[in-house]
């Protein structure tokens, strides 16, 4: 006979493998903004805004051409939802790299403070021990 519960245990267990959460989809996302960011190719670089552009020239062909023709309710609505999109996506992924850009300027100014503290103390500790040995 067919053992059902060995296969709906292996179909859940390929789902699993195989079907991202949102948050996994979100870090590889994450992850793809930074490699373009950081990337020497400027097609890389200018990926987000071409598109955008792009979004935006189409939503601007379909409503002129709306002015002057009956363009469909889904035509407009997809131009519309497309063009929400890409200007959501572009500032969210901008909006990332900035905040990603300053933490790392944080963390260097935070670095140089400590180095710049130690060097202090140590300094501190060498005088310190200069006079003890003096007083000796």
């Amino acid at each position: 006979m067919v053992d059902v519960e060995k296969i709906v245990d292996k179909v859940a267990n390929t789902v699993d493998e195989n079907i991202l959460t949102e948050e996994e989809r979100a870090e590889i996302l994450t992850k793809r903004l930074e490699i373009d960011a950081n990337s020497d190719n400027r097609l890389a670089k200018m990926i987000r805004p071409l598109i955008t552009l792009v979004a935006c020239a189409v939503w601007v062909f379909v409503h002129c051409v709306a002015v002057f023709r009956e363009v469909p309710s889904e035509v407009m609505y997809s131009a519309d939802a497309a063009f929400m999109t890409c200007i959501g996506f572009y500032f969210d992924a901008r909006r990332r790299e900035k905040v990603a850009q300053r933490k790392a300027m944080a963390a260097i100014q935070i670095d140089k403070q400590r180095a710049k503290i130690e060097r202090q103390e140590a300094r501190v500790r060498r005088r310190l021990l200069r006079r003890q040995k003096n007083k000796e």
